[in-house]
């Protein structure tokens, strides 16, 4: 079943173009990476698909619906975003900050019930970080600060996951920890994942879809396996020796 369909999506910072004519589709439970350089549009593209920037130009559909159409409630309750930095100025704890995702259900007056702190504690043990559950956020560790941040996404019950760089600043064992349980999250739930990133060897193992942009414009879209080799990888992100990009991504 179709998720997302994107068509001629253009967008504009201070009248210069940063993204020009983007287009995919992709299923439910697909596992998307989108790749390219610093500047290439990848953020830009998952904060549309986020509603944060405005769609300009071209049209989107979400789960058989154009974007503008949704209420932010109902947006909210199909669709997770998961930023690079997440900042908590406030002492929450762990329990605290997951049961927050779970305000797109409330009505502004109503308050957290007992079944949604179940529910954050059933995510938090399906993420094997229930024993982090009454510790300060800010006391963490940077890798388990992402899977909680992760773990609050999962509780408002998405059928789309957005995430940009969630490894960006964590090691191998939180890389690869991150990246198996969402895929066992999209098995599990039939939840479509779509993550920005840079680490190519990684995506390569769970991602069945692949887009690859440069400089705003799309180079590839399609089947992973496909799309993820050498070749392309050189032309995104606009590297002449194709050999040691072989070897060094064993593409």
């Amino acid at each position: 079943m179709e998720i997302i369909r994107a068509e001629n999506i253009d967008f504009k910072y201070n009248g210069a173009k940063v993204l020009d004519n983007i287009g995919f589709k992709i299923n439910e439970a697909d596992f998307l990476t989108i790749l390219g350089p610093n500047g290439s549009g990848k953020s830009t593209l998952l904060k549309i698909l986020a509603r944060i920037n405005k769609l300009q130009s071209g049209s989107l559909i979400i789960n058989g619906r154009y974007i503008r159409s949704y209420e932010s409630y109902e947006y909210a309750k199909i669709f997770s975003y998961v930023p690079p930095d997440m900042h908590t100025p406030y002492d929450f704890s762990v329990l605290e900050i997951v049961i927050m995702g779970r305000a797109p259900y409330l009505r502004w007056w109503e308050d957290y019930e007992k079944e949604d702190k179940l529910l954050a504690y059933e995510i938090l043990e399906s993420m094997r970080i229930n024993h982090l559950s009454k510790r300060n956020i800010n006391s963490l560790s940077s890798g388990e600060k992402q899977l909680v941040f992760i773990a609050q996404a999962l509780i408002q019950n998405p059928r789309i996951l957005v995430l940009d760089e969630p490894t960006s600043h964590l090691d191998i064992k939180y890389k690869m920890e991150i990246f198996g349980l969402l895929n066992e999250m999209r098995k599990k739930k039939k939840i479509t994942i779509i993550i920005a990133s840079h680490d190519i060897n990684l995506v390569s193992l769970y991602a069945n879809k692949a887009l690859l942009l440069n400089k705003g414009k799309q180079m590839f879209f399609g089947r992973a396996e496909e799309g993820l080799n050498a070749d392309n990888i050189c032309r995104a992100y606009e590297i002449s020796d194709v050999s040691k990009i072989s070897a060094m991504f064993k593409l």
